[in-house]
This record gives structure tokens, sequence and C-alpha cells, in this order.
């Protein structure tokens, strides 16, 4: 796969836009993408979070990033010894190296036994905010499981220190309504998962009394995201451990 990657790069110097679902490869040869604007990836690779930060350091073109990950099963597998070469390579270290971004994307995908910090740390947000800050115009925070409280805390801080963000999406379980109390000045769309349209409502009411410094609020969406349910069955006469089981999101639109 490394070598498919650097007949790309290699035949490919001016591409603007790449989507990367491979892990098992190392992306030393990103470099020379010096055109590139556009970056879509799971964050992992063959490439050690050092290494990638000064290959991606030298993209001075980059204007989106987006990191969905971790890969599917990955986490499964390395817990049993396997896929031990594929490392993150998406860290803080990443942010504090490329240069300004203008769109973000950040979706972390982690099963109940894996640390729920595996992107959101506060040094991440420490380096969003120290480098980034003024640059972003579009963040999208997404998460399967809920962050840590010092995080979210962290996210917080810089929203309420950004200058230029107008897209703003929010997604994971059990958010608090008042996360909507960091929303920027300069919103123009704002995304915001929910458990239900009860909590949809007490948000909007929220926003209502924030009209006065929210008045490039155009457009709200919200994700509704069922509570998970566990219930046994017995198969063979047999008993299995729990299930658990949800609906998929929906989508509410304002």
């Amino acid at each position: 796969m490394t070598q498919v990657l650097n007949w790309v790069t290699e035949h490919y110097p001016r591409l603007q836009s790449l989507k990367l679902d491979i892990e098992q490869c190392h992306i030393d040869c990103l470099g020379s993408l010096r055109q590139l604007k556009s970056l879509c990836w799971t964050g992992y690779s063959a490439t050690s979070p050092t290494r990638t930060a000064d290959v991606l350091a030298k993209l001075t073109n980059l204007e989106e990033l987006t990191v969905i990950g971790p890969p599917p099963g990955l986490q499964l597998l390395q817990r049993h010894d396997c896929q031990k070469n594929i490392v993150q390579s998406v860290t803080h270290q990443l942010f504090e190296r490329i240069k300004p971004l203008k769109r973000l994307t950040l979706a972390q995908i982690t099963d109940s036994k894996t640390d729920s910090s595996v992107f959101f740390t506060s040094k991440t947000m420490k380096a969003l905010y120290e480098i980034h800050n003024q640059s972003l115009k579009a963040l999208t925070i997404s998460s399967s499981t809920v962050p840590d409280s010092a995080f979210v805390e962290y996210l917080s801080a810089f929203l309420l220190g950004t200058v230029n963000i107008q897209e703003l999406s929010l997604t994971w379980p059990e958010m608090q309504t008042s996360v909507v109390d960091c929303v920027p000045n300069t919103i123009r769309r704002l995304e915001i998962a929910v458990g239900s349209g009860k909590e949809a409502q007490s948000i909007i009411e929220r926003l209502e009394m924030m009209v006065y410094r929210l008045r490039d609020l155009q457009h709200i969406t919200f994700q509704i995201i069922n509570p998970v349910h566990k219930a046994p069955f017995n198969i063979r006469e047999e008993k299995s451990p729990l299930l658990a089981f949800g609906m998929p999101i929906q989508n509410l639109s304002g």
C-alpha cells in the first residue's frame, strides 16, 4: 500500500483533494503534494505522530482536514496483539505544526473498552487555540462516546476565544444543554446532538435568550441520538451476554 501511495504522489503532484482509507502504509510521501487543499483519513498509519507532523507541515496549501477514526476493528485487533505496526498518527503534535486550517472535522468512533481520549485531549485543544483559533471557519467535533469533562471544558474555552467560526457541529451522547452557552457570536450554522425533542426545545429556548449576540445564526440542526437499550435473549436455550442496541441517529432541522 505504501508503494501505491508513492505512485499516486509521483503521478499526481498537483492533487488538491485526497481521501485515505488505508492504514497499512507509511505516509511520508504526502509531503510532496504541495497543492493539496483537502485531506480526509482515519488518523492512523505506519508513520509515527512526530514524523506525520513533519510531513503534513509541508502542505502549505492545506485548508481542510477531516479525521474519522480509529479504523473499524483496529482497536479489537490491537487488544489481541495484532496490527501493532499501525499507530495513531494524529495527535496534538500535528495541530502544532501544520498551517492554520479553515475547516476541521474530528470524529472519534471508539468502543466502551477504549480510552475516550483518542483524539480529544487538552493538548489538542491547546494547539487548536494557539494555532488555528483565528483561521477556523468550520469545526466539527463528533464522538460515539461521552468525551472527558476536561476536554469539554477546554473546547468551551476554545470556542469562546474564536473569532471567525461560522459553522459548528457538536455531536456526542448525553451532551449538556449548557454547551450552547459557548457558541461563538460569529456562528451562522449550528448542529447539536440531543436525546429527545424536549431537549431540542430546551436548547432553542436557551439560544433565544442569547439572540442579542447570535445575530448571524441562520440554521440549526438537531441530531437526535436515541438512548441505548439493553435486553437479554436466549440462543438454543443458552443464556447469552446482554446486547446493546439503539436506533440510528435522527435529524431535525430548524
